[in-house]
């Protein structure tokens, strides 16, 4: 019986690092509360604002280089939601990047900003991006989600139950 605790173990500890990735995806506010599709796109908006006076650079121009791609038209699969949000990832590390090289690009007579508010910025840009990514995939995020939370909780409690057998046995 403790093999089969075992193995449920190993499972749910990857099962776990799977979940955690998927719960970070949701969009979430300063109090850690899941936002709604309304409170997540106006944040989304405060942020890009903030971005554009801290850069000098135009609104449109900061939030077409932190724009999300575009969702494909169908319905995204378990597999596909996994994916896109793995490409978004890598998408936000580019477009940080971006951002920076164009703000430089304005102007060589301009001052550099100092190292805090260069973090501050890329915190800011990476923080935009993100529930911009989180709210085109929402609905397929919270999906993913619930089936996740459905596969993992009885693993967990095999994981449990057998792990009490043994210890009670033992």
């Amino acid at each position: 019986i403790i093999g089969l605790g075992w193995f449920a173990m190993v499972i749910v500890v990857l099962s776990g690092i799977v979940g955690r990735y998927l719960y970070t995806r949701l969009p979430r506010g300063r109090k850690g509360l899941a936002l709604g599709l309304e409170e997540a796109e106006g944040e989304r908006m405060k942020l890009l604002v903030e971005l554009a006076n801290i850069t000098g650079l135009e609104r449109e121009v900061v939030g077409s280089v932190l724009s999300a791609s575009p969702l494909p038209e169908r319905s995204l699969g378990m597999g596909e939601t996994l994916r896109q949000m793995v490409r978004d990832d890598w998408a936000r590390r580019r477009a940080v990047r971006d951002l920076r090289r164009r703000w430089q690009a304005l102007g060589e007579d301009r001052p550099p900003l100092d190292p805090r508010a260069l973090r501050r910025l890329h915190r800011l840009a990476r923080r935009q991006m993100a529930l911009s990514q989180q709210v085109r995939l929402l609905d397929a995020t919270q999906r993913l989600f619930r089936l996740w939370h459905v596969a993992h909780l009885p693993v967990a409690l095999t994981a449990l139950i057998a792990v009490t057998i043994h210890v009670v046995v033992v």
